[in-house]
């Protein structure tokens, strides 16, 4: 009943051709259009305003794609939605101390490559690329930038020194940052919860580098704890951090359709299993589980979403 991988973090834009040329374009993501029977849309649109808790008068009208790195077989996906009804609305968080998703990891063979890549098409990077080590004296080489509509991705390379056929091109998604306000208390959600596995815990102290990459104006401090599924180190982890200095702020996105990362997907072995264990804990849900069929290569689906101890939306999905 465990989790076996993070399957989608869900990016909403305004632009689709626009953010596909960004995404496939620039970092070198496969692109996959997703789509619905036309003879099922009426249960369709049922199923998705209930799964994510959608006021909206009519039929949902949305365009969605599935952003995989060249790393794509078990991949985590973006989730890629231009929500027309409803209509994407808002701006992403301005700060990455804002609790909720606030940005996504892509994983590199170089990251300077990559930041050169984006400075020539344009793109405006927080800062320029910096190394960070952590206790273990494992070595990070990051840098954040923005995406056309403002939300924030970074680019990790951890393999030292870059191999000689580096490309600049995403391979994988590494992780998926989540803030919260007690790290204890969501280490419990996640790890006990959840049941996913903790496999660093670090604390940054006055950190000018992680002040730098993140765009924070200040040396930085924080406790962050890196999660894993089934997967191990080796699929995407959950970036769980909370923010001493500057201080966490704000609070996650309450509608998935607001422009952002306003959730995260866990692919699991029963929906329903997941689903009674969770309840039991006294977990908030959006809806209880509910079927959804899409067109190949996703296919019928089980799924359901609930809240961390924060308000930020997740989801379990069953795929048959």
């Amino acid at each position: 009943m465990g989790i076996k991988r993070i399957y989608h973090v869900g990016v909403n834009c305004t632009d689709m051709r626009r953010s596909t040329r960004f995404y496939s374009g620039l970092l070198g993501m496969h692109a996959t259009p997703v789509t619905i029977p036309e003879h099922l849309r009426e249960k369709w649109d049922v199923a998705a305003k209930k799964i994510l808790g959608l006021e909206v008068d009519g039929r949902i009208n949305a365009e969605p794609y599935l952003l995989a790195g060249s790393e794509s077989a078990e991949a985590t996906y973006i989730d890629l939605i231009e929500w027309r009804s409803p209509r994407t609305f808002g701006r992403p968080y301005e700060t990455m101390t804002n609790i909720g998703i606030a940005r996504v990891a892509l994983f590199v063979d170089d990251v300077d490559a990559t930041y050169e890549r984006l400075v020539s098409n344009g793109i405006k990077c927080l800062s320029e690329p910096r190394t960070l080590v952590v206790d273990s004296g494992a070595e990070f080489r990051c840098v954040a930038f923005r995406d056309p509509d403002g939300t924030v991705m970074e680019c990790i390379q951890t393999r030292f020194p870059t191999p000689a056929d580096a490309t600049p091109e995403v391979r994988r998604l590494f992780h998926i940052n989540v803030n919260c306000t007690d790290l204890n208390r969501s280490l419990e959600f996640y790890g006990d919860t959840l049941g996913l596995d903790i496999v660093l815990r670090a604390a940054w102290c006055e950190s000018q580098e992680l002040g730098d990459i993140l765009g924070l104006g200040e040396r930085a401090s924080a406790d962050v704890c890196l999660l894993a599924t089934e997967q191990g180190t080796e699929g995407t982890c959950v970036d769980l951090v909370e923010w001493k200095k500057p201080r966490f702020t704000g609070k996650p996105y309450e509608r998935m359709n607001h422009l952002g990362i306003p959730r995260m997907a866990f692919l699991v072995d029963s929906v329903d299993g997941m689903y009674e264990k969770v309840l039991r804990k006294g977990v908030k849900f959006v809806s209880d589980p509910v079927t959804i069929q899409f067109d190949p290569p996703l296919g019928k689906m089980r799924a359901v979403c609930f809240y961390d101890p924060d308000g930020t939306v997740l989801e379990c999905l069953e795929l048959s």
